[in-house]
């Protein structure tokens, strides 16, 4: 028998729901069916209270969770995925524009507090599947400036029964760098719950490594343009040297975003790159055939570590 999505009692999504997205406690919740594209029960909430403004273009559209596979350069090893929310409209456009990062939603509904409930609603079936337990979600400035964030993620956890270690917050260096010291509290809380973090777009907003250097990050982000600049630009694949080499230096891992093709992919290994995600690993795709995908993965590479070994023999 096929695993199934893992489903919780409509009382557990309710409460968290409560707390994440600010729903009142004596909200009429009905659960809805768990492939549904929002959290359980907020749809219901959506009835009792005027709706939010959508972004552009989106008032007909509901997000859809696809997660892209993230895996390590040494032996190819699947260590994770990043989580993202795709339009199905721009699924039909391509990756580069499904996972397009759009404005937030007024009125308590955020798209990093979506993406984590989704990508916490399907934790459990992926554990099951044999797929990546280790699940990146990016936050946005409206996340880092919220005091209760660590509280909120926390409710969606006891709700989900997912630990804080399976997930990952990614936070750009450029929305860190706007939001200021006031977010550098947040990321010791955020820490101390049991989160991973991870700087991402390194190197985007002229961040000082000794300021890096005093936060709980454990990994960071090369951005898509460094790898793209670096493959036919001598300084550029200098500078991506350097960049990992920093991030080794501060005991961090170093994932390269944006691999779309082997060539890039071939230079990660001279450039120090410990991760790599793109659509050279592979694009974007519905939690449902992500296990398919990993044992496809590691089948492939099986093989060409077995031909490796007998070439040596």
């Amino acid at each position: 028998m096929s695993a199934r999505p893992f489903v919780i009692e409509p009382s557990r999504v309710a409460r968290a729901v409560s707390a994440l997205f600010g729903v009142r406690r004596d909200s009429p919740l009905t659960p809805v069916a768990p492939e549904g594209p929002k959290p359980d029960a907020l749809r219901a909430a959506d009835a009792e209270r005027p709706q939010a403004p959508a972004p552009v273009g989106m008032l007909r559209d509901k997000p859809v969770l696809h997660l892209q596979p993230r895996v390590a350069v040494a032996d190819t090893g699947i260590v994770g995925a990043q989580a993202l929310a795709v339009w199905p409209r721009s699924a039909a456009q391509g990756a580069s524009d499904a996972t397009a990062t759009l404005p937030p939603v007024a009125d308590g509904w955020r798209l990093a507090l979506w993406t984590f409930d989704e990508a916490a609603r399907h934790w459990e079936y992926l554990r099951g599947s044999g797929a990546p337990l280790r699940i990146a979600v990016t936050l946005a400035g409206d996340d880092l400036r919220d005091a209760d964030l660590p509280a909120r993620l926390a409710a969606v956890l006891a709700c989900r029964r997912v630990p804080a270690q399976a997930f990952c917050l990614d936070v750009p260096e450029a929305v860190w760098a706007a939001v200021g010291p006031a977010a550098d509290a947040l990321l010791f809380r955020l820490a101390a719950a049991g989160f991973r973090l991870a700087l991402a777009g390194f190197g985007s907003a002229g961040a000082r490594l000794d300021r890096l250097a005093g936060l709980p990050f454990e990994a960071l982000t090369l951005a898509p343009a460094w790898l793209a600049a670096a493959h036919d630009d001598d300084v550029a694949a200098r500078a991506v040297r350097a960049a990992a080499r920093a991030g080794n230096a501060l005991g961090w891992r170093v994932l390269a975003d944006g691999v779309d093709d082997d060539a890039v992919r071939a230079r990660l290994p001279d450039w120090g790159c410990d991760e790599a995600q793109g659509d050279a690993i592979g694009a974007p795709m519905l939690p449902a055939d992500l296990p398919a995908w990993c044992a496809q993965w590691r089948a492939r590479h099986a093989g060409l570590a077995d031909a490796r070994l007998m070439q040596t023999a």
